[in-house]
């Protein structure tokens, strides 16, 4: 009789815990692929039972989410039990075995779960740093480098698909912790947010038309040259600022500038030196490629300003990763041809 109000209980909290499990998987478009079973012992007390959790890929920071969930309903089932008067013992001894019997993985990400998400901040339409894979989950350079600051940090991440140019409005409200999102440090931003040291080294240059009256960016200030530049971009800010001859148009996808180009309708893209590289290489019967920089920039993480202790351990994480390695490994990873005609042609890479 014991044993099996302690088994009920357990099974009611884990039946609680899938539903919430599920609800949580679906409300992020993310698959289930978590479930837990309440399995009886061969010990004598017949209060003993053991959970088991099957895990296959799960997301970790959902994962510890959700822990505190089975928790609360544990604890708002067990509140319903007392008022039957049934035994305390046996509801300490429900959560204490929910517990207790996750394997050491999970039972260490419990642990840790107080350490909140590190919610970060990047659009995803940015190959190959931000993007996202078959399945719809983000995947990329600025994705793995997020991961390995969040494993740094001790705290699970949680991505934020935000449109670029909200990037900076979306920290400052507190909606995302950080921004990993190919972003330039500028003095223009600096005055809104905080920057980390630089991670990476780039430039803007050129995608033109075949055709087009350009053969360097000096030409861009002849009067009536066509110039596309993206919305909240660097160059949207330099073409505003310097290109007064030229007629700006400002679009606010990154392929419908490339498309542009490519119909002849504007003389230049101007954007990085990798991006232009691979829209070249995609579009070579109808565009060039300049790939020096006429100005050179710095990518680093946005943070508030108030964060001075967060910046302190992005910044030690950041030394720490390239003297590592990994960015070398994030380079061969995900830019294998294009660092090898960068360094051919003499082009400065990145990382």
């Amino acid at each position: 009789m014991q044993k099996h109000i302690g088994m009920a209980v357990a099974q009611r909290c884990v039946s609680s815990f899938h539903k919430q499990l599920h609800e949580m998987s679906a409300a992020h478009s993310h698959d289930c692929h978590i479930f837990i079973t309440v399995q009886p012992t061969k010990i004598l007390n017949p209060l003993t039972f053991k959970i088991v959790v099957h895990q296959q890929n799960y997301t970790l920071q959902y994962f510890s989410v959700l822990l505190f969930h089975i928790l609360k309903k544990t604890k708002n089932l067990l509140k319903h039990h007392m008022i039957k008067r049934i035994p305390s013992l046996y509801y300490a001894v429900a959560i204490l075995i929910t517990i207790s019997g996750l394997p050491d993985k999970i039972l260490f990400t419990a642990l840790n779960a107080a350490q909140p998400a590190l919610r970060v901040g990047m659009e995803l339409s940015y190959p190959p740093f931000e993007m996202t894979d078959t399945k719809g989950q983000p995947e990329g350079i600025s994705v793995e480098l997020a991961k390995a600051l969040g494993k740094s940090l001790g705290r699970p991440i949680l991505i934020e698909n935000i449109a670029f140019d909200g990037l900076i409005p979306a920290l400052r409200t507190g909606t995302i912790d950080c921004i990993i999102s190919s972003m330039t440090s500028t003095p223009e931003r600096a005055r809104a947010i905080a920057f980390s040291e630089p991670y990476l080294r780039t430039g803007l240059t050129l995608l033109v038309g075949i055709n087009a009256p350009i053969s360097s960016a000096s030409d861009l200030t002849k009067p009536g040259i066509r110039i596309a530049v993206k919305k909240g971009t660097t160059a949207h800010q330099y073409a505003s600022r310097e290109l007064t001859k030229a007629h700006v148009f400002v679009l606010d996808k990154e392929s419908a500038a490339v498309l542009e180009v490519t119909q002849g309708k504007v003389d230049a893209f101007i954007y990085d030196s990798l991006s232009v590289y691979r829209h070249h290489q995609r579009h070579l019967k109808t565009t060039r490629a300049i790939l020096e920089p006429f100005r050179e920039e710095t990518w680093a993480i946005g943070l508030r300003k108030r964060d001075v202790a967060l910046l302190k351990s992005i910044n030690a994480f950041l030394v720490k990763f390239k003297k590592t390695g990994g960015f070398e490994k994030l380079g061969e990873e995900f830019l294998p041809k294009e660092k090898a005609y960068f360094k051919t042609n003499n082009i400065p890479f990145y990382f």
